[in-house]
């Protein structure tokens, strides 16, 4: 579909818009939300609102649905609304005219790989009597046939159904905002799931959903980086990786399908400067590029090999590997990106922790996963469990598990005893899986890959529909309210929709000045004494903050997630740190080291993404740099 939604946006967040504003713009602010200090009220339009000069008074301008304001006055059956909280008012909307929006939320859909198409209904009530119905899968498979035919079944309540390729979020901006949820278990597995109340609305309808561009998959092809380990004891691995390589190239280097499957390598030690005999942290041995047949990787393997010297400890710099893989790969080379993005990393150590003083940077695994996953790249992890490593297995698997997440699912594979088979049986199954998902994607049958693996095989199935989804231009289904379950309705597990959090450029900019500031608190303060009058010192910072006018903070608070604004308190988000209190913080060290730890690679993924134009978006033609918009995925909140 061809497309882009309108969506409301606001400046709800607590933090700095970051604008100097007229002096006259200061005399009035929007309406707070009851029991809020810096949560403004705002509202989105409806279509056909129009903006009049006063209440019942003569016609402004007509308003685009979905255009957010404040508001700064209520009057009978009017408000009083303004587009800035720094500028006041610009004039008065019917409110019948307009949907309230309390927080700055929004619906992004998950690649719908492995589940059904989620259903959209009137009101909530419906979706209820779907989801507890006692033959809740096959009433929803009912009403979805029906909808996707054509014919939807007036009882139903279905307004509209998701479309079968993956709207993207990153590279379509066609958010739904949340206009009110509800927090429940899922009846059939009691995990608990939201009701969402949504609202979308295209502004070019002239495209169905569905429409696709002839061939859209004539150029779905896959670019694989590796990234192995070449510390000490590697290269049987690193030569049974050439092995498999070579025996690919044996069944498809000169076929249709090696034409679409192209690899990239990099290698990855340790800290250099501590153990100068490493020569190197990272070395990209080849560039992933589209290339005829697989030459270049087979001499890049032959030319790599694992260093004699020895690491300063166990755990090595995996992280920094696998960051560079990500981030210096050009994944869409010529302007064309690769249909299938993947990572694969070969070790036998955990990465090195947070505030180890030879690791290069504070990057923990979940912050690069966010990072790899919101650029569409999968990381799968071969964790080589070698005897000599045993004490070190269970720290790594944890590690390598939240790194190799991939929506619902971990692409990690153990190797018992290191054993060079099964090593070498893996890679393999990997590779024919790779090709496997090029020949589906060109309509072909998959070839048996020697390894049973459902998940490995959604995958390809998701790196496919998002490809299409992208293709075809697919946007979300053309209602305007409506309500939806954010979990598959014939399985509670499996996530349909994911909440995010709308965040200006210069909002992100002052939550990472807010991170920063906690932690410089923290690591400055190394006795008992300052550890006591942590929050004290927080929120002597906060108070500091606040001095500028154009910078909402919050400084009265009682837990450390309080600390990051008031908003946090009203998302459907769970975190440690909004529990954290101050004499729960005093009386655990290890609760210290984690919070700080995670908060350490928050501030670098937000560094990353602020100063990544890719990331943001201008809602209109005329938006300054730090009004663009980007939807944070709750995940990366603090």
């Amino acid at each position: 579909m061809a497309f882009l939604l309108r969506i409301a946006l606001a400046g709800l967040f607590v933090w700095s818009i970051g604008l100097a504003a007229p002096a006259s713009a200061q005399d009035r602010r929007p309406l707070l939300v009851e029991d809020r200090q810096t949560i403004f009220q705002r509202v989105l339009t409806r279509p056909r609102a129009t903006l009049h000069a006063e209440a019942d008074g003569p016609l402004t301008s007509p308003l685009s649905p979905f255009e957010p304001f404040y508001v700064y006055a209520h009057e009978d059956d009017w408000l009083e609304v303004g587009r800035s909280m720094f500028r006041g008012p610009d004039g008065w909307v019917r409110k019948d005219a307009t949907v309230p929006w309390r927080q700055n939320i929004v619906a992004a859909f998950t690649n719908p790989a492995g589940r059904e198409r989620n259903l959209f209904f009137d009101d909530r009530e419906r979706l209820e009597f779907v989801l507890h119905h006692e033959a809740s899968v096959e009433t929803a498979a009912r009403y979805r046939q029906a909808s996707i035919a054509g014919s939807p079944i007036p009882a139903s309540g279905v307004l509209a159904v998701e479309p079968g390729e993956f709207v993207d979020i990153r590279s379509r901006l066609y958010l739904l905002p949340i206009l009110e949820f509800v927090e429940d278990f899922h009846p059939a597995t009691f995990e608990p799931f939201l009701m969402l109340k949504v609202a979308s609305l295209p502004l070019d309808a002239t495209r169905t959903v569905g429409d696709a561009e002839p061939d859209a998959m004539a150029g779905f092809d896959v670019g694989v980086v590796f990234v192995i380990d070449t510390t000490l004891s590697m290269d049987p691995f690193i030569d049974e990786t050439l092995a498999q390589m070579q025996s690919v190239v044996a069944r498809i280097g000169d076929t249709d399908i090696g034409e679409r499957v192209h690899f990239g390598l990099w290698g990855y030690r340790d800290n250099p400067e501590a153990a100068p005999g490493l020569v190197y942290r990272t070395r990209e041995y080849l560039p992933l590029a589209r290339r005829d047949g697989f030459d270049a990787i087979i001499q890049a393997l032959r030319g790599m090999e694992a260093t004699r010297t020895n690491s300063p400890g166990f755990p090595e710099d995996s992280i920094a590997g696998v960051e560079d893989a990500v981030e210096k790969t050009n994944w869409a080379p010529e302007g064309r990106s690769f249909g299938g993005r993947y990572v694969v990393l070969v070790t036998d150590a955990s990465p090195k922790a947070p505030g180890d003083p030879n690791a290069r940077s504070d990057l923990d695994p979940a912050s690069l996963q966010q990072r790899a996953r919101e650029s569409g790249i999968a990381i799968i992890t071969l964790h080589l469990k070698t005897p000599s490593g045993r004490a070190n297995h269970a720290a790594a698997e944890s590690a390598y598990r939240v790194l190799s997440r991939f929506d619902d699912a971990a692409f990690y594979y153990p190797i018992e005893g290191g054993n060079r088979a099964a090593f070498g049986r893996q890679v393999r199954a990997f590779v024919d899986g790779f090709t496997n998902h090029v020949r589906e994607a060109m309509g072909q049958a998959p070839e048996p890959t020697g390894v049973e693996d459902a998940a490995f095989d959604r995958l390809g199935l998701a790196m496919r529909l998002a490809y299409l989804g992208e293709r075809t231009g697919t946007a979300a289904p053309p209602v305007f309210e409506t309500w939806v379950a954010d979990k598959a309705l014939e399985d509670g597990r499996v996530s349909a929709l994911q909440p995010r959090l709308l965040i200006t450029k210069n909002e992100l900019s002052t939550l990472r000045t807010v991170v920063s500031t906690v932690l410089d608190i923290a690591e400055r303060g190394q006795g008992a004494t300052d550890q006591v009058s942590f929050f004290s010192q927080i929120k002597d910072a906060m108070v500091r903050m606040s001095q500028n006018p154009d910078t909402l903070v919050n400084a009265d608070f009682d837990t450390l997630g309080g600390a990051f604004g008031e908003v946090l308190a009203d998302l459907p988000y769970q975190s440690e740190i909004m529990e954290i209190t101050e004499s729960r913080w005093m009386n655990s060290s290890t609760l210290q080291r984690e919070v700080l730890d995670r908060l350490r690679g928050r501030l670098l993924l937000y560094e990353r993404w602020h100063d990544d134009p890719a990331n943001w978006t201008a809602l209109s033609e005329d938006a300054p740099d730090g009004d663009h918009v980007f939807a944070m995925p709750f995940s990366a909140l603090p």
